[in-house]
C-alpha cells in the first residue's frame, strides 16, 4: 500500500509540475507576444518601387510645401555619401542638361526644439519619366534615426554605388 502510495505521489506530482512549466510557457509567449506588439509600433515601413539606378549627378527639385529644417542639406549629404553630386533647383528653372531629377515630400513635425519627418517619399525620374520611388513611414511618436541616416537609408533603395573608375 505505501509503495502505490508513493508511485501515485510521484505521478501526480510530475503531472501537476508538467502543466505548471506549460503555464510558465504560456505566460512567458504572452510577455513576448505584447512586447512584440509595442516594438513593432516603433517601426517604419519603406516601399520602393522600379530598379535601383547608377548616376554621378541628380537635380534635387525644391519642394515649396515641405519646411526645410535641414532635410535638404541632409538630402545632399546622403546622396553624396552614396557617391553622387547634386543641384538645387527650382520646378522650371532646373537646366537642360539635368537628366535625373529627385524630388521629394514630407510630412514635418516640429516638437519644441527637435524635428522629425514621419513620412518621407523620393521619386528619382529620367527624362521626365519616374524610374525609381520610396516611400517611408514610421508608426513612432520619436525619430529613431538622424535625418542623414533615415535619408541615405532611401537613397541606397533607389541608387546604385558609384565607385572611382580614375586611375591611380
Amino acid at each position: 500500500m505505501r509503495l502505490a502510495t508513493l508511485r501515485y505521489f510521484r505521478r501526480t506530482n510530475a503531472y501537476s509540475q508538467r502543466g505548471s512549466t506549460a503555464k510558465g510557457i504560456s505566460a512567458l509567449a504572452l510577455i513576448a507576444v505584447a512586447l512584440s506588439g509595442c516594438a513593432s509600433n516603433n517601426q517604419a515601413t519603406t516601399y520602393a518601387s522600379g530598379d535601383p539606378v547608377s548616376l554621378q549627378h541628380v537635380c534635387v527639385l525644391l519642394n515649396p510645401d515641405v519646411f526645410d529644417g535641414d532635410f535638404v542639406s541632409s538630402l545632399q549629404i546622403a546622396l553624396l555619401v552614396r557617391g553622387i553630386s547634386s543641384g538645387l533647383f527650382r520646378q522650371g528653372t532646373e537646366p537642360a542638361t539635368c537628366s535625373t531629377s529627385l524630388s521629394y515630400s514630407a510630412q514635418v513635425n516640429v516638437t519644441g526644439s527637435s524635428m522629425s519627418w514621419p513620412v518621407i517619399d523620393l521619386v528619382l525620374s529620367q527624362q521626365g519619366r519616374v524610374v525609381a520611388s520610396v516611400h517611408y513611414e514610421s508608426h513612432s511618436s520619436k525619430g529613431s534615426q538622424r535625418p542623414v541616416q533615415k535619408l541615405s537609408a532611401l537613397i541606397e533603395k533607389i541608387t546604385l554605388p558609384q565607385t572611382d573608375t580614375r586611375e591611380p
